[in-house]
């Protein structure tokens, strides 16, 4: 099953980025979920992105290094997202049951990103000691994500700095005017407001993430790029199994045939070929 054609929100985000000049020059790579879902391997932040958003964090909270009492931990806290991925659905409705399932297989915390150009839900969670983010978009929000996000970088500074000189800049308004119909179209169509309450009610349930306990960004480094694989692979694992339950619900599976079942599973990760089809589906669907 193929996700839902996001209308005609492509030429519009296409013609936007032609007009700014924003589309970014590589897209992380999209790895085709079980029918139902997907998932993004936007790849562990380099070396030198984690200290420039480090420094950006900690100019943000006011900290500098000897304020730290010289613990740099407290400082390499401030970053949430050393590895990362995205999780694709077709409309935000699924994302209350899709993010508390995670969550119960990940742990973590839920945050909410509620802005005119950017609308998501987050998972931070931790693997490894290492802090971790999965975002939650619909495919047609997260190519907007994409689109926008040249202009939230450009204007993230100079907006921490003079918000009202940004907000009366020319500049600013000519790309906003652009900006806030598409992304209001495409938000509204999302189902992103009327999920918020289901998604609210998760974040209730919170548990703060304990501090991670390096204390050298190297270290931290050299673990990231490990732990960002356990990320992807636990993340799909959880989405093939979330999409078998879907099909079990779907499919009376006890009056199907081992071949028929087969073709269901087909794109699931050929690790699991040592199984047959009906011990697959009970071992996927009672985890």
């Amino acid at each position: 099953m193929e996700h839902k054609k996001p209308l005609d929100s492509q030429t519009e985000i296409d013609n936007f980025c032609a007009r700014f000049d924003i589309r970014p020059a590589h897209w992380p790579r999209v790895e085709a979920g079980y029918g139902f879902y997907a998932i993004v391997d936007a790849g562990k932040k380099d070396l030198g992105d984690l200290i420039g958003k480090l420094w950006r964090k900690m100019d943000e909270a006011e900290l500098d290094y000897a304020q730290t009492d010289r613990q740099p931990s407290v400082i390499f806290n401030l970053l949430r997202d050393y590895a990362r991925c995205s999780v694709l659905m077709d409309d935000f409705n699924e994302a209350p049951e899709l993010m508390a399932n995670m969550r119960q297989r990940l742990g973590g915390e839920i945050s909410v990103h509620n802005r005119d150009a950017y609308k998501a839900f987050h998972l931070h969670t931790q693997l490894g000691g290492i802090n971790c983010e999965v975002q939650f978009h619909t495919h047609e929000t997260y190519d907007l994500k994409l689109a926008t996000d040249g202009l939230y970088k450009k204007w993230r500074k100079p907006m921490a700095e003079n918000k009202a000189a940004v907000l009366a800049n020319p500049e600013y308004i000519k790309e906003h005017n652009v900006m806030r119909p598409l992304c209001k179209a495409i938000y509204d169509r999302s189902g992103f407001d009327q999920t918020l309450p289901a998604v609210e009610q998760l974040r209730s349930s919170n548990h703060p993430l304990p501090p991670m306990t390096y204390q050298n960004i190297l270290m931290i480094d050299r673990r990231a790029a490990e732990v960002q694989e356990d990320l992807i692979r636990t993340v799909q694992d959880e989405l093939d199994r979330l999409s078998i339950k879907r099909i079990t619900t779907q499919h009376d599976v006890k009056h199907l045939s081992e071949i028929e079942i087969n073709k269901l599973l087909t794109t699931i990760d050929q690790r699991r070929v040592t199984q047959t089809a009906p011990q697959l589906l009970s071992d996927l669907c009672e985890k």
